[in-house]
Parts: structure tokens; sequence; C-alpha cells
């Protein structure tokens, strides 16, 4: 059974519209959705010369970047407010103990499960044992494929992933889509590319995998070595793949 909690939260940022927040108690306020916030305007910018400093230059400089994020904005603002009512949300449903819906209880489990830093910690690589057992186990092809449907049936995308999309040629219809999965590190050019960055990349992935095999239980050795294999299997993935350029091509893809 499946249970979405969806929040949808529409913030316009040109012109000066949309969420105006002021700083109280350390975090943002409650955000102003009903009206222009005017304040917001660098009225000493003209509007011809850069209309986005013209339309927040204001509200940019009286919000420096929090030194907890890398970019900041009205829009990250507001993603900031939402994801605070969410958690405040989540919070309450997982501390009521009578009366609580179905998908109440599914939430407040999940979320107090996953908070739960300390079973956790004491439960380690044990309830993955059983998955990792049976790719222990893969000896064939067939095998692997039907192993390759469980992990897609668990959401488990590897190594590619099939989903309905639109066929672009004939926009009335619904098609398969196969989309390449499987890569460890952010794009193919990451295992292809030869340049000093692109090999100390790799290096650090392969001591970031044998990391993860120890703490699975495997000895510092063998996770070394089938460290090496994930990034050699990860590698011929990726060769496989297009490059950015080539999904540019509508055909290709």
């Amino acid at each position: 059974m499946r249970n979405t909690l969806l929040l949808m939260f529409v913030v316009p940022t040109f012109a000066g519209v949309g969420v105006a927040f002021a700083q109280a108690g350390g975090g943002p306020a409650k955000p102003n959705l009903n009206a222009f916030d005017t304040d917001a305007i660098d009225r000493a910018i003209k509007p011809c010369d850069d209309f986005y400093e013209y339309a927040i230059g204001t509200w940019h400089n009286q919000h420096p970047i929090p030194s907890t994020q890398v970019r900041w904005g009205k829009r990250w603002a507001a993603a900031e407010y939402n994801r605070d009512n969410l958690r405040d949300l989540v919070e309450t449903i997982a501390a009521k103990k009578t009366g609580r819906n179905l998908g109440e209880q599914l939430i407040g489990s999940m979320y107090s499960a996953c908070m739960n830093a300390q079973a956790v910690d004491a439960l380690g690589s044990k309830p993955v044992q059983p998955l990792l057992r049976r790719i222990d186990a893969i000896d064939s092809r067939e095998a692997l494929q039907r192993e390759l449907g469980r992990l897609a049936a668990q959401g488990i995308a590897v190594p590619f992933a099939i989903a309905a999309t639109v066929n672009s040629e004939h926009p009335d219809q619904m098609i398969a889509g196969i989309v390449p999965r499987g890569l460890g590190l952010p794009d193919r050019d990451y295992y292809l590319k030869d340049d000093p960055k692109s090999k100390e990349t790799r290096e650090r992935y392969l001591a970031h995998v044998a990391k993860l095999l120890e703490l699975a239980g495997q000895e510092p050795s063998t996770a070394a070595a089938a460290a090496r294999n994930a990034l050699q299997f990860e590698t011929a993935l990726a060769r496989a793949q297009l490059s950015r350029v080539e999904r540019r091509d509508p055909y290709k893809v």
C-alpha cells in the first residue's frame, strides 16, 4: 500500500510578486501570499538595465545567503518554510497515540522509524542482508533477470528503469520508456574522462564504495576488490549510455 503526502507551494518570483519573509526568532515568518511585495524592489536600479535586480534587489540585500545554503532567494526561502511546515506536521502525526487514520499511521510510523537513529545503528546492515544473499546467489542470466524484476518491483531501478511515457511522434499514445540507471556517479563522463580531477573523483568513489561494503560486513580486502568490480561494471554501463550532447537529439533518445 502506498500513501503519498503532497503539499504544493507555488511562488511567483518576478517583479516582487509572491512571498515576503520577515526574519523573526531566527527563522522565516509566515509568508505573505496576498499582495505584491513592493519592499523587495530596488528602486535605485533602472528596470531597463537589470530588471531582475530592480524587482528583487532590496530583498537580496536584506537576506544574505545563510551558512547552511549554497544559494538563496525567495524560492529557496519558501522551500525552507515549506519543509519546516512539513516537519511540524509529520512530527505532530508521529506523536499522536490514538485517533490516527490509516494514512496518519503509515506516515507517523515511517517517520518515527527513520528518525530512530539508535535503532538504525543497532540494526546495521541486517535489514538488507536477505537482498545481499539473493544477489550473491545469482548464478545465471535467468537468475539475474529474476532478481532485476524483484528489484524493479521494489522501486530499485538497476541497470535501467521502465516507465510509461508519451510517444514523441504520436502524442496521443503512451509507450514504454527505458531510462539507463546504475551509475553511482552523477554522469557517464565521470567514468570516461582522463583529466586529473575525474581520476581523483573515481579514486574517492572507490574508497566510498569500499567503506560501504565494509559497513555491510565485508572484510577490507574483499570490500576493496568488490569496489573495483563495481567501478568496472559501472564504467561499462557508462560507455553504453548516450552523452549529454547525444541526449539532446530526440531521435537518438
